[in-house]
Order: structure tokens, then C-alpha cells, then sequence
């Protein structure tokens, strides 16, 4: 990796690098321990060892998770979570498809894509407040397409 992208000094701590350089030790983490991951908030007790390992100064020395949702969830539950997570996503998106009332598509999807978007530059629905607009969203997919189904 570019040498640019690591601190010299406090004032090159910017939010990029950070995430630049915790993203390098989750893909450490993810190359490591890619069929089963490392276990539910894992990533915050192993960040040290890992980061500890990297070439270049230390930019961070405590992280609580990878701000990457692909990343997070491949290291709380390997490759076999990772594709049933992505699985459900598509059920999901099917579900939210199959929604008649275009106004209703249109929020819901939109509130979807923004927790994906979201998703890749911090942890989407690993954190209680984030994971909590997850789950509406999710119902009211849910209770929309309950409620066409039977009309």
C-alpha cells in the first residue's frame, strides 16, 4: 500500500486513512479466518494483534469494528454467514419488489439502499441504533407485502 496513506503526526489522522488502514487489518482478519470468521464483536479483542502486525505506523490503536458491513459480517461469521446474510438480502429485495404501491417501493427501497450505502463505510446493522432502523425497515417490507397478499 501507498506510504501515503499512513499517519507521520496527529494532523494526518483524517477519517480515510483511519478507515483505510482498519480495512487492511480486516482483510488480514478476513484472509485468516475466511470460512468461519472470528465470533460476534470479535474485531475490537483481535484489532490489536493484528494492526500490531501491519508495516506501517499505527494510525489507531483501538477500533470497536471494521466500518465496512461486507467486512464486519465476513469476520463475525465467516464465508458460510456472509452467504446466508446475502441470502436473506435477496429475499428481502424480492419481497420489497413485489410491493404494488409504487410511493411505498419507492420509501422502502430507498431506506434499503441507504443502510447498504451506509453499509460500506461503517457497520450498518451491527451497531443497536443503526440496527434498529434495519429492523423497520425490514418489518414494514414485511407487513406491506403481507398486507397485498391478502387483498
Amino acid at each position: 500500500a501507498p506510504t501515503i496513506f499512513y499517519a507521520t503526526n496527529l494532523f494526518d489522522r483524517a477519517s480515510l486513512l483511519v478507515r483505510y488502514q482498519v480495512w487492511e487489518v480486516a482483510t488480514n482478519m478476513i484472509q485468516s479466518h475466511w470460512l468461519w470468521g472470528l465470533g460476534l464483536k470479535s474485531f475490537e479483542t483481535n484489532y490489536p494483534t493484528y494492526v500490531g502486525a501491519l508495516q506501517q505506523p499505527i494510525i489507531e490503536t483501538n477500533i470497536l469494528h471494521s466500518h465496512n458491513l461486507l467486512f464486519e459480517t465476513w469476520i463475525n461469521l465467516g464465508l458460510v454467514g456472509l452467504l446466508g446474510c446475502l441470502w436473506l438480502v435477496i429475499q428481502w429485495v424480492y419481497q420489497l419488489v413485489s410491493i404494488k404501491e409504487k410511493i411505498i417501493l419507492a420509501t422502502l427501497g430507498s431506506g434499503l439502499a441507504v443502510v447498504f450505502f451506509h453499509g460500506v463505510i461503517d457497520v450498518s446493522f451491527f451497531k443497536n441504533d443503526l440496527s434498529a432502523v434495519f429492523a423497520i425497515i425490514i418489518s414494514l417490507i414485511y407487513v406491506t407485502t403481507q398486507k397485498s397478499a391478502k387483498t
